[in-house]
């Protein structure tokens, strides 16, 4: 009985511990999925590169922005900066 529940405590802690990371992942962007979306459309210099480094509470507006001020046309602009 000791070993059941042994076990049962190790496998919850390993759970708990695994879980969290598992179903966060996919949901991670990245500066480089922005430019990754962009590349076979438009070169993707240092501005496009400024452009999907951009974070914090104003990170998507700034990307945006940027990504207008070079030249992305505004569909491409929107999509690539929620990937970031």
């Amino acid at each position: 009985m000791k070993m059941q529940r042994a076990l049962a405590a190790a496998s919850l802690a390993v759970a708990a511990t695994v879980l969290p990371l598992v179903v966060a992942a996919p949901a991670q962007a990245s500066a480089k999925d922005c430019r990754d979306y962009l590349r076979p459309n438009y070169i993707v210099g240092p501005k496009v590169t400024e452009a999907c480094a951009q974070t914090g509470i104003n990170g998507y507006t700034g990307c945006l922005q940027r990504l207008l001020n070079a030249g992305v046309r505004v569909e491409h602009a929107a999509v690539a900066c929620n990937r970031r």
